[in-house]
């Protein structure tokens, strides 16, 4: 897929916020990233939850950074496969950009991510499904070291 030149390719100031905010031991900071997107931060991880980084005719703002040049990942949470939830552009800058990440979603959408996330042959994208729990929630319980 052809980059779109409409969006930031070089770290912006929400990006330069998200890594270079001091934290305090046990606590989180949350950044906005437009639509259902955003990032929690620890002193020591970075979650994305539902990361939509790329153009789109129905965003309401533009997007803050291109994925590639965001702040590296340690989780990647996608909740479904709605257009502004579930966005396979930045799912690949984010892998590309962190290795170490995991990504987490539903499911019934693991193979749909995996098939989107290809970025090479020799890079490991480790894709982990959900269950649906009866009542139709997702049931996930996330540690993230507060302390260092």
């Amino acid at each position: 897929m052809i980059p779109d030149p409409a969006i930031n390719r070089e770290p912006t100031s929400t990006a330069m916020d998200i890594l270079n905010t001091q934290l305090p031991q046990d606590t989180i900071a949350l950044w906005w990233l437009g639509q259902a997107g955003f990032v929690l931060r620890s002193s020591s991880s970075i979650v994305y939850l539902d990361p939509f980084l790329s153009e789109h005719p129905a965003r309401l703002i533009p997007p803050l950074f291109a994925a590639e040049v965001g702040p590296p990942a340690d989780l990647v949470l996608c909740t479904h496969e709605h257009w502004d939830h579930l966005d396979p552009q930045a799912l690949r800058g984010l892998a590309q950009a962190s290795l170490q990440a995991r990504f987490v979603v539903p499911l019934p959408i693991v193979d749909q991510v995996t098939a989107s996330m290809m970025v090479s042959a020799s890079t490991a994208i480790l894709v982990t499904s959900l269950r649906w729990q009866g009542s139709g929630c997702i049931r996930l319980a996330i540690h993230l070291p507060l302390t260092v």
